[in-house]
């Protein structure tokens, strides 16, 4: 079971949404049906990665030079007894912002963690064991492993993949047109390297020989 407490580092735990950011962007190529995202340019300093699973739940974690703030809402589990204000008691100042960010939909909170540079390990001021564990599922797949997206591929979006050609983006390697073919035969790479702009991860850039051969043939000029 993970829980907030138990996550990754906020390097590492960036690192994985990156790569399922990534890997959403590929099989699920229209944005708003994606369970994964991720915006490297969210703020000034400023990044944040999401799941959303279009059925009220979601996961707004931002990481910014102080470390990392998350916060998650479960439509079932909203955890009544516990106001906003007892989950943000403690939140230090370089996350307040977060905290009436309208976007993050703060007032829906189910559970809350952050995790600041030069601290050893996650804070929050509900503690874990305070909420019905049930609480914590949208973080279940956040363990980094191919095999636990293999089977959330399978199960949200109905899609098979190669467990290897998954673990080359969680091992952040280049994203080439044939890697990305690979994985989905009908990706529009062009497409998907914009939205792997956005998500800040390394993909193949087209040599300038080749592009220029490239605007001489669709301008027909010699």
């Amino acid at each position: 079971m993970i829980f907030p407490t138990t996550l990754p580092d906020p390097s590492k735990l960036k690192a994985i949404m990156q790569s399922m950011a990534t890997l959403d962007a590929i099989f699920c190529p229209e944005w708003q049906y994606r369970y994964y995202s991720f915006d490297t340019d969210w703020g000034p300093s400023e990044q944040m990665g999401s799941i959303r699973n279009g059925s009220g739940d979601d996961l707004f974690v931002l990481f910014n030079d102080s470390g990392c703030f998350l916060k998650g809402f479960s439509h079932e589990f909203s955890q009544q007894e516990f106001t906003p204000d007892m989950f943000y008691k403690n939140v230090p100042d370089a996350f307040k912002a977060a905290v009436s960010e309208p976007a993050f939909s703060t007032q829906n909170v189910s559970f809350c963690a952050w995790h600041t540079v030069g601290h050893d390990g996650w804070e929050n001021s509900v503690q874990d064991r305070d909420l019905d564990s049930n609480v914590f599922f949208l973080i279940q797949d956040l363990d980094g492993k191919a095999s636990t997206y293999v089977k959330f591929l399978a199960d949200y979006h109905e899609m098979e993949a190669n467990l290897g050609s998954i673990q080359t983006v969680f091992d952040q390697k280049l994203m080439t047109r044939d890697l990305a073919v690979a994985l989905n035969s009908e990706i529009d790479f062009s497409s998907l390297v914009s939205d792997l702009k956005q998500i800040g991860y390394p993909y193949e850039k087209l040599p300038e020989g080749k592009r220029t051969n490239f605007l001489r043939k669709l301008f027909d000029r010699d």
